[in-house]
């Protein structure tokens, strides 16, 4: 996706977690029994990701200063697809490729956003990309280095870049001086062992919560390079997140539990090796009850078909949460506690078949977060239930969001 990238003028607006929605969202605008694909539309999506990746509705423009993220759901739901392999480019009809994604493209607009000096990655050239930013802002009026109170590097995005990097199999030797990223983040964790997300720090001082503890996990295994983690104390923060009254996880302390930032906590804990280590099994059989309650199984024919994952109780069936609880109980070793039949089932029925791609919840137009979600969940399951036997979707690694066989892509920075 490139700084030019256009955006349509629809009547579409923006959800909180960022996916395009429409007014037949809601069941009694729009009929479930009217889509209903049972068979995995993978040219389709293929055609969706790539078009998203140039071409965006308008409603994703309040999206501008995370247009890393936006990236990654396309290319990691294009390398799920099969998309990006080289034999796949350039071959196989309509499933061409080879004009759509220019994969050297993409890695030189990720590089442009590479701080060295800050150690990450910025969320989009809003202020220019890193060159022409240090090319106007270098000097302040005083002769003294002058930064921006906007420019700064978010951790988030660091994560997502080099995700997407490793995907496209990038060599990485322009990653120069990854240790500053180890560097920046330590300098990001509180006291309370969340991290911020940002550094330098707003004037706000930043968000700080679990999905950033994750980011910095992630990094951290990516980088095979633990020194920017107080472990114990990130651990400490976790399960100080957990809530005792329903056994799921919220997003900070003394907040509601949720699908998403119980799946950041989750998948943090797995990859510090810190799943076991309080010796109190409680919390963990707790946290399973609450993530198997979350699938809705219903016979109402008005909601039909049921099957999916709430994020939180008493909500809709929402596609991203098949991923987010459903990836939280296979690294709890407990996958098998959902009717995957029907959970897969839900996902499927949630596919475009004009546009491709998955939409939020049945009936409802396609976005990027919600269809690369719904890939990684049927990424994880295809071992289970039985509706996924003529699918072709990658293997990802569950706790890292990456396409498995692309994690050795990483090597190369262990001894950097």
């Amino acid at each position: 996706m490139s700084d030019n990238v256009n955006v349509r003028n629809d009547n579409e607006s923006v959800c909180g977690c960022g996916s395009i929605t429409h007014d037949c969202f809601l069941p009694d605008r729009c009929s479930p029994s009217k889509f209903a694909p049972t068979r995995f539309l993978r040219s389709s999506h293929i055609k969706f990701f790539t078009n998203c990746l140039s071409n965006l509705p308008a409603g994703y423009t309040s999206l501008d200063t995370n247009r890393l993220t936006l990236v990654h759901f396309c290319v990691q739901s294009l390398d799920l697809l099969g998309a990006l392999d080289d034999d796949a480019l350039g071959k196989n009809g309509d499933e061409n490729t080879s004009n759509l994604i220019n994969k050297s493209n993409i890695i030189d607009w990720i590089y442009s956003l590479y701080d060295e000096d800050l150690g990450g990655f910025c969320g989009g050239a809003y202020l220019g990309n890193t060159q022409n930013y240090q090319e106007r802002h270098a000097v302040g009026s005083q002769g003294n280095n002058h930064v921006h109170q906007y420019r700064h590097v978010h951790i988030a995005m660091t994560f997502t870049a080099l995700a997407t990097l490793a995907a496209l199999k990038d060599d990485f030797k322009r990653l120069t001086n990854p240790h500053n990223i180890i560097v920046t983040l330590r300098k990001m964790q509180r006291s309370n062992g969340s991290y911020g997300a940002v550094y330098p720090p707003n004037a706000s001082d930043s968000e700080s919560d679990l999905r950033f503890v994750y980011c910095a996990c992630a990094i951290s295994t990516f980088l095979s390079n633990w020194d920017g983690i107080d472990v114990n104390l990130a651990t400490k923060y976790i399960h100080s997140c957990g809530t005792s009254f329903d056994g799921g996880i919220g997003l900070v302390p003394g907040q509601e539990s949720h699908g998403g930032s119980t799946f950041c906590g989750v998948a943090s804990l797995k990859l510090m090796g810190m799943m076991g280590e309080d010796g109190n099994e409680e919390w963990k059989s707790d946290l399973i009850r609450w993530c198997s309650q979350r699938q809705v199984l219903l016979t109402n024919e008005d909601y039909n078909p049921s099957g999916g994952m709430q994020g939180r109780p008493n909500k809709l069936q929402d596609t991203c949460y098949s991923y987010w609880i459903g990836g939280s109980l296979l690294l709890l070793d407990s996958f098998d506690v959902l009717d995957h039949d029907a959970l897969q089932s839900y996902v499927m029925s949630c596919q475009n078949e004009q546009m491709g791609g998955f939409s939020k919840v049945h009936g409802a137009m396609p976005d990027v977060l919600h269809s690369f979600y719904s890939l990684c969940y049927l990424s994880i399951s295809q071992e289970e239930g039985s509706n996924l036997h003529a699918m072709k979707v990658n293997k990802m690694e569950c706790a890292l969001n990456v396409r498995s066989d692309k994690i050795k892509y990483f090597d190369v920075l262990r001894d950097s």
